[in-house]
Formats: structure tokens, sequence, C-alpha cells
């Protein structure tokens, strides 16, 4: 196999595609800054491990950024490229076809939009994954020297040129376990991601919402939808963890950011006002109700400008 930069190649495997087969890896050494790899295209999966590192993956027009410790799968007839950003970057990576690997890697996170995996992978798979490069009767080393060197691999070979059915049902067999592993790892994690959300998470939902909204028309009826509760019981949540009323917090937060354009701008009063959703003569009475002081009279001892 051979790589070239900034070409395009495309690699026809002649293989059983109704069974697993792992039919080639490598060992990415040393790979510097600013090396590109790629346009390529190939008809295979390439499950890709970064040991050390980083550097940018684009599949189909996609940007990922990979750093070390990451997990990656580079689908059939994807457009890739590879753009390395660190000093020095190493990986590994075996290459495979088989017609239950999208199922596979389907329950372990991938997806047609997410090629990487989520979850901080175990030592363990690591271990498997390059025992599994160890396993192929040939593999290739890759060290590069500087971005502008072409690559010339390393071909490591094991004895005798022809796979044995023992050697090709070792590496069958690391592999689905480093998967059942990954699999436990996203179950675990999913898990935990997917636990019913607490009052305070809700809360924090509702700040969020309004803060990002308080310049527009909101009210309690459009903050309880979008947390995904009833009017009455997000109302009881305020009142009982903020000792306010979600009203007073909406208002609170309109006045709280009035008062920065106040003392941080030369913004008139009506604009500041209008801003925050309230005509002139209504803003100077509820910000005199909420800070103490008239809008005019806290520019005045405030502002920085």
């Amino acid at each position: 196999m051979k790589f070239m930069p900034n070409t395009e190649y495309y690699e026809k495997t002649e293989l059983n595609n109704d069974d697993l087969n792992i039919f080639f890896g490598g060992k990415e050494l040393s790979i510097p800054e600013g090396f590109n790899f790629g346009p390529y295209v190939h008809d295979f999966y390439d499950f890709h491990y970064c040991t050390k590192g980083n550097f940018e993956l684009h599949i189909n027009n996609r940007l990922f950024e990979i750093k070390e410790g990451m997990l990656f799968v580079i689908p059939p007839l994807a457009n890739t490229r590879k753009f390395f950003t660190s000093p020095s970057t190493s990986s590994l990576y075996i290459t495979l076809k088989g017609s239950m690997l999208k199922e596979y890697f389907s329950a372990i996170g991938f997806s047609e939009n997410n090629f990487v995996f989520p979850y901080e992978v175990p030592k363990s798979c690591v271990e498997l994954l390059d025992q599994i490069i160890n396993l192929l009767t040939t593999h290739i080393e890759i060290s590069i020297d500087k971005p502008d060197s072409p690559i010339i691999p390393e071909v490591i070979s094991y004895g005798s040129s022809s796979d044995s059915l023992a050697r090709r049902m070792k590496r069958r067999g690391f592999f689905q376990v480093l998967l059942s592993e990954l699999m436990t790892v996203y179950a675990v994690q999913s898990d935990k991601t997917q636990k019913l959300p607490t009052q305070q998470d809700y809360i924090n939902r509702a700040i969020k919402y309004i803060e990002a909204n308080y310049n527009y028309d909101i009210n309690v009826d459009e903050v309880a939808k979008h947390v995904g509760l009833n009017r009455s019981y997000l109302y009881t949540l305020f009142n009982n963890t903020l000792d306010i009323s979600i009203q007073e917090f909406i208002m609170q937060t309109r006045m709280r950011m009035a008062c920065s354009l106040l003392k941080n701008s030369g913004t008139p009063i009506k604009s500041i006002a209008a801003s925050v959703r309230y005509d002139p003569i209504s803003f100077s009475r509820a910000f005199k109700k909420c800070i103490g002081t008239t809008p005019t009279e806290y520019r005045k001892k405030n502002s920085v400008v």
C-alpha cells in the first residue's frame, strides 16, 4: 500500500463481505506538524486510535478535532483528509470489512454524523488494538521526518506470507472483545447522561433561557414550555429555590442588563428601555422599584464612560 500526500487514491479489496475481515493495519509512529494526508477514499472501514498529539480530520467536508486518546472510524467511500497540527503525532489503526460492522459501530455510538467515540477509551482496548496489528501477517510502521517528506512505510512481516486460520481467529476474537468493552463504556456513560433532571436542573435551564431571551417578549408560559414543566410547578420551584417569583426574576434580569448598559455605554435611556422590553415610563418605574433609584441617577453615580 502506498500513500502519497495531496493525492487521491482508491483501493479495491476483494474480500468476503459476509464475514469479519481484519486485513491490514499500521502504526504511525511520528507524524510532524504540517503534514497533509489525503484527500483519499477507500471501500473499507478504518478503525483508528490517536496515541499522541492531535490533528484535523476532514470526513465528507466535516471537521473533527482529533486529540490524544480519541478513537474514531472512517467509513467506506468517505472523502477523507488529515492535517497534523502538533509537533509529533502517533496512532494505531486497522482496516476491516464485514456485514455486521455498521451494527457493531452503531452500538458504540458511531453514526453517519458522528465518527468519533464520545468517551474515554479504556487502556485495555488500546492494548487489544496493538495486539491485533501485531497478529496481522504484514503491517506497516510509518515515521516521517518533515512535513514535505514522502511516506516510506516499513513493512513488518511475521513468518509465512500465508494468513493462518488460527491467526485470523485470534485477531477476530481480540477485536470482538475490544468492541464489547467499548459497548459497555458507551452503555454506562449513556445511562449517566440520560438520568432524570433534578429540580436544580430545571431552574438552571429556566435561568439560561431567560438570560438568553430577556430582550424578547417572553412570559412564564414560554419559559415553562422550554424547560418541559407546567407553569404552576415552575412557579413553585422558583419561589422555593430563589425566594422570588419567575416574573420577578425576569424583571431583575432585565434590570441587571439595563444597569450594565447605563454604566458602560452612552446609549440613550429610552433605547435601553426598549432593549429590555419596556416603554420609557414603565422602565423608569420598574427600575426604581428593583434598583432603588432612577435610571438617570444610577448612570450619574456609576457611569464609567
